[in-house]
């Protein structure tokens, strides 16, 4: 009798390993379909509701009171920034962005806001950092931004062209 329930429970037990493995191995096939699928950023109808919203979304964690949020926002808005600025609008992040660059007294923050606004490529943002490096205090800031501004002023004809951008950085390369 032993014997006959010992065969059972084997029998049992190998019907539920077999059903445990069918169903890793789909999920594992399946995985990288539903990933794909899931992360796409624009599709033929248009770009995906996530996309569309991500700029806002970002902008609301770039303004948390919670310091890691605001580290997570600024990470992830060098991250999409960085490798889907022509895909993803990041437009709606921007004032926030130049906001922890202006007043954040994190300068690891003010760094990582200015990454992010030369990777968003914003024309507006490029004027107003411009703008705000007149008043820098922090010489490694001040530098980064005005190394930022020269990268994008070679990118961009128009920026690199106009005369008031011209003068100013010129004159904030001599120094106060």
């Amino acid at each position: 009798m032993q014997g006959k329930h010992h065969s059972r429970t084997k029998q049992v037990r190998m019907h539920l390993t077999t059903c445990l493995m069918v169903g890793l191995l789909s999920v594992a096939l399946a995985a990288p379909t539903f990933a794909q699928a899931s992360k796409q950023l624009v599709t033929p109808e248009g770009p995906s509701w996530w996309a569309q919203n991500l700029g806002e979304q970002l902008a609301t964690l770039l303004d948390s009171p919670v310091e890691a949020n605001k580290q997570e926002g600024l990470q992830h808005c060098l991250h999409f920034a960085a490798l889907y600025s022509d895909e993803i609008d990041l437009s709606a992040a921007v004032p926030k962005l130049l906001e922890i660059y202006d007043k954040d007294p994190v300068e690891g923050y003010r760094i990582m806001a200015l990454s992010a606004l030369h990777e968003i490529g914003d024309q507006e943002s490029m004027f107003a950092l411009l703008e705000q490096v007149a008043q820098e205090t922090s010489p490694r800031v001040r530098r980064l931004t005005l190394a930022t501004l020269a990268s994008y002023a070679q990118e961009h004809r128009y920026f690199r062209e106009n005369l008031y951008v011209r003068n100013t950085m010129a004159d904030l390369a001599v120094g106060p």
